[in-house]
């Protein structure tokens, strides 16, 4: 996982939107540790002992239960991306005099709306000198260059209404590996085969009596999360699309520190 952490760049009186989008980042670090560790630790094995009077034993896998409360820590992380682009705003309007009450990034689903959010405010707060950027540079819409903080802000108001991004996990178990009995060359029979689990879920492999199961004491998992069927993006990876996005927004915070120490500072 990588990520932009240049919070540091980002300097008054944008200091609060740095933090804030170095707050989401710490959050989404946190979000992958405690999935690597589901992967490490989440998936148990219990193979039954051989007994030649039955055809086939049983490898039984074992998922446990994932309690960490995913979907509101997704969510948190997108309240905090989202929250980092109006502090950057908010900053503006304050430094002008205006009142940051109602200080929002533009964000539209098409220009004409877009226009109508700036005229609504940077343009009201007296700060025309930004729209082009807002308009053009950033176009922040659903079709637009800013496409990806669209995205955003459709989550976010998910998120807000519902309190709730909906995901999804489910584990890659591997079938185990085996060597016949009575095999001359020890060739190792692979079914190459993986079945989907869902945490808390078991299944069973069944395997020849006989059989000597390769390597398969300590067997791993492969875990993917993805948001869930109800959102704007189903069936997306979660963490690369967090971690996307959190560079997305420490660019535009940047992007927006160097408009405003040109257009409005100066």
């Amino acid at each position: 996982m990588s990520s932009n952490d240049d919070s540091a760049t980002i300097t008054p009186p944008f200091r609060d939107a740095g933090l804030k989008a170095h707050w989401a980042l710490k959050n989404i670090y946190n979000l992958d540790a405690i999935l690597n560790s589901y992967v490490n630790d989440g998936l148990s094995a219990i193979i039954s002992e051989p007994d030649l009077r039955h055809e086939f034993r049983e490898v039984k896998m074992m998922a446990k239960p994932f309690d960490f409360p995913l979907s509101l820590n997704v969510g948190d992380i997108i309240r905090n991306q989202r929250a980092a682009l109006d502090f950057a705003v908010s900053a503006i309007f304050e430094f002008v005099g205006a009142n940051p009450q109602h200080a929002y990034f533009p964000i539209s689903n098409n220009r004409t709306g877009l226009s109508s959010t700036i005229k609504g405010g940077l343009e009201k707060a007296g700060l025309e000198a930004l729209t082009p950027f807002f308009l053009n540079e950033i176009d922040a819409t659903q079709s637009g260059k800013g496409h990806a903080l669209w995205i955003l802000n459709q989550l976010d108001r998910i998120n807000k209404h519902r309190n709730l991004i909906v995901t999804t996990v489910i584990l890659f178990a591997p079938e185990p590996n085996f060597v016949a009995h009575g095999s001359t060359s020890g060739t190792t029979i692979s079914r190459d085969n993986y079945r989907l689990l869902q945490p808390g879920q078991e299944s069973v492999f069944r395997i020849p009596a006989n059989a000597h199961i390769e390597d398969y004491s300590n067997p791993k998992a492969s875990v993917e999360i993805t948001f869930g069927k109800s959102e704007i993006l189903p069936g997306t990876h979660i963490v690369p699309f967090l971690v996307d996005m959190q560079n997305t927004v420490i660019d535009v915070l940047k992007s927006t520190q160097k408009a405003f120490i040109k257009e409005v500072r100066h």
